[in-house]
């Protein structure tokens, strides 16, 4: 395995990460990051390199990143660690060159978009000096040292963050430019349907809730349907975005995506967070209809109006999923709401980002059985924190 390979294993095995390659394609930068996050680089977002190197450690370690200026004050700042030789030297030769490609990956490692990139800053210089002589640099696993040399990286970055035993390495910031973007179409093809996704369709909402049936109906396969509808005097109408089925359980689905590109305006961090809240609650609402549909016996067909045979005495696994669950602002009203719904409506609410159910979906190895198991894990979390932002990590050792 060559180190381009390595790289993207480190990529894709974390929530997001950024990395360099030189390979026969020439110099590439790979920057994964939440789909929200990548919508406001394609729109013409301000964004920044980072670049640390701690002195501290036995040999020097280097360190890099990415400030994504979604919001002037609460952006997005994504951080790691250099751990291979060929990293650091594509590195050197990026800020050397003119500019290079770099291909921009969602939470389920799809490649979405690539483009020209250029570091516009003329601290380029200042970044070569800092980076020194390659071969002097630590290579080697992901450690606890490199962990506590990261943990310093990002400190120096946001002091306000809490780090045991935390101290400053040197850093430096470069702006860049990006051009000459290529959308990639990507095809989903499972056995009842093909779908498109392209990060920049302007229809947002319908764009995620394709994103989001991938993952699932790999789970599902044959008991999936996407837009399932009832009959009623006034015509068919939805019952939810994504609904799943076994014999021993049923998911209700409802995906929610923050419009960026056909927003008026560059929203506030405090307006993203309270339309995110209220799409939140909205998704409740509706699975609570669609819930009260499959108690008392409506009929369901599929988009093709195929009917739907389902177990109606089964509790109902219901999922509200939003591209990125923003960690911001006073969430009490929404998760007082749900523990609300919960009592008092019969079946259980998950509300998470892409990125969690993608590692929950990992964690099920394939079986319905554990995904099934793993969202009444969360919902218990859930019940006990109060915390909608808790998340469902597991250890190695703890996984079904």
């Amino acid at each position: 395995m060559d180190y381009s390979e390595r790289i993207h294993i480190k990529i894709f095995g974390e929530n997001a990460s950024i990395g360099f390659i030189e390979d026969e394609s020439g110099l590439t930068i790979i920057l994964k990051a939440p789909t929200n996050a990548l919508k406001a680089i394609i729109s013409g977002c301000r964004v920044q390199l980072l670049l640390g190197k701690d002195n501290k450690t036995t040999k020097p370690i280097i360190h890099s990143g990415v400030i994504i200026f979604d919001d002037p004050i609460k952006f997005m700042t994504i951080t790691g660690a250099n751990l291979f030789y060929e990293e650091n030297e594509a590195l050197k030769k990026i800020l050397l060159s003119d500019s290079c490609r770099i291909s921009f990956y969602n939470e389920l490692s799809i490649c979405v978009a690539s483009a020209n990139f250029r570091v516009m800053d003329s601290l380029k210089e200042v970044a070569l000096e800092m980076i020194g002589d390659t071969n002097c640099l630590y290579t080697g696993d992901f450690n606890e040292d490199v962990i506590s040399s990261l943990n310093a990286f990002d400190y120096t970055l946001d002091r306000s963050r809490q780090f045991e035993n935390p101290y400053l390495i040197e850093t430096v910031a470069l702006d860049c430019q990006f051009s000459d973007w290529n959308i990639i179409n990507n095809y989903f093809i499972g056995l009842n349907d093909k779908i498109l996704t392209k990060i920049d369709d302007e229809i947002e909402g319908t764009s995620f809730e394709n994103l989001v049936w991938f993952p699932i109906e790999n789970l599902f396969i044959l008991n999936i349907y996407k837009n399932p509808k009832y009959k009623s005097a006034q015509g068919d109408k939805e019952v939810t975005d994504i609904l799943a089925f076994y014999e021993k359980g049923i998911f209700l689905i409802e995906a929610k995506s923050l419009s960026i590109f056909s927003a008026t305006e560059n929203m506030s961090m405090e307006r993203k967070i309270a339309t995110q809240q209220k799409h939140i609650q909205k998704a409740i609402k509706q699975l609570v209809g669609a819930v009260h549909n499959i108690i008392r016996g409506t009929d369901i067909f599929s988009s093709t109006d195929e009917f739907i045979k389902i177990n109606r005495d089964i509790v109902p696994h219901c999922i509200v999923l939003v591209s990125e669950l923003l960690p911001f602002g006073d969430w009490s009203e929404i998760e007082k709401y749900i523990l609300t719904t919960m009592s008092k409506e019969r079946f259980f609410i998950n509300v998470m980002d892409l990125n969690e159910f993608m590692r929950i979906i990992k964690y099920s190895q394939g079986r319905k059985e554990y995904f099934d198991f793993y969202l009444i894990s969360r919902v218990e979390g859930f019940v006990k924190t109060k915390d909608i932002h808790m998340q469902v990590r597991m250890k190695p050792d703890d996984i079904l």
